[in-house]
């Protein structure tokens, strides 16, 4: 008959799919220092690929406008110092029955008020300071490396253009698509395998199919250095098998009288074993109901359903 036997293997995983995706960065670990106002950058201080501490001057601009807003920064930040000492005075007279608790609610409304200011004008300078020369030094947000520099000396700028992205960690992302028919298979935490087995795991399904493709989309998490940003690649998407469960190669389960079986090897040649079938794909088959370690026929198969369906009893050659 051709008959081959294999052991069955003890699984902790099922293969839910195999499914393309392009490696990125993972961009909560990115941050971009966008230009605040129209400009020039007259000098670049760190490059691509170096890294740079939080507060380290990075690039300098001309930017009449956005000198003007640090010069504003700057007086409202010694306004605000003004309001601190006052509020802090206004509770200590207060505790000591001199005025009245009105006058310490004015103060701590003044202190709020140029706390938001603060705040705001952080957000309209960028942290920007003006050197001896005039020239606007931006600083780094955040410390980490210098991704992406997309202007140099003599570029001018408008108010929102990129200046410097900056990557906090090396974490990545992977976006990738599933067939319409895998909706309801796939999940969160499910477990995303590197070809170079490297384990990530399933952040986020699509609730709905695009239109356009009629695919869902899905993005997975990696380790660092699971694959280099722009990268296509290949994940392996699993979920935790059920206990007692076995793998063998799709061809050695058949279907006897409308139940999923397999032939195990026996002194005086095959039984047939029926089995629950979990998933099954072009290569494997993920089934509980045959123990691991047993011998299952894993070719001549049809042959030994030909037999146990003619009701004879299959012997082994």
């Amino acid at each position: 008959m051709g008959i081959e036997t294999a052991p069955l293997v003890a699984a902790q995983w099922v293969r839910v799919a195999r499914l393309p995706a392009r490696v990125e960065l993972d961009p909560a670990l990115r941050r971009v220092l966008s230009a605040r106002h129209s400009g020039t950058v007259v000098a670049v201080l760190a490059r691509e690929g170096e890294e740079v501490r939080a507060g380290q001057a990075v690039l300098g601009l001309h930017s009449p406008e956005w000198a003007q807003a640090i010069a504003s920064a700057q007086g409202n930040s010694a306004r605000l110092r003004q309001a601190t000492q006052a509020e802090a005075r206004a509770r200590a007279l207060l505790e000591a029955g001199v005025i009245p608790r009105r006058e310490l609610e004015a103060a701590q409304a003044e202190l709020a008020g140029m706390r938001a200011l603060a705040a705001s004008d952080n957000a309209r300078t960028a942290g920007g300071r003006i050197d001896d020369e005039g020239v606007i030094e931006l600083p780094a947000p955040v410390s980490g490396r210098v991704l992406r520099r997309p202007v140099d000396a003599g570029s001018a700028v408008m108010a929102g253009d990129a200046l410097l992205e900056i990557a906090t960690g090396d974490a990545l992302v992977a976006l990738g698509s599933a067939p319409a028919r895998l909706a309801g298979e796939l999940d969160t935490g499910m477990r995303a395998t590197t070809a170079a087995a490297l384990d990530g795991t399933v952040s986020a399904v699509g609730s709905a199919l695009d239109p356009a493709t009629h695919a869902l989309a899905v993005r997975f998490s990696l380790p660092a250095g699971a694959a280099a940003p722009g990268q296509m690649i290949e994940l392996t998407v699993s979920r935790a098998a059920p206990a007692d469960t076995v793998e063998l190669p799709a061809s050695a389960v058949v279907d006897i009288g409308g139940i999923a079986s397999v032939f195990l090897v026996r002194e005086n040649g095959f039984a047939v074993q029926r089995v629950s079938l979990l998933k099954s794909d072009s290569g494997s088959s993920w089934v509980r109901g045959a123990p691991a370690g047993e011998r299952v026929v894993i070719r001549g198969v049809l042959a030994l359903k030909s037999l146990a369906q003619a009701g004879a009893s299959p012997e082994g050659e």
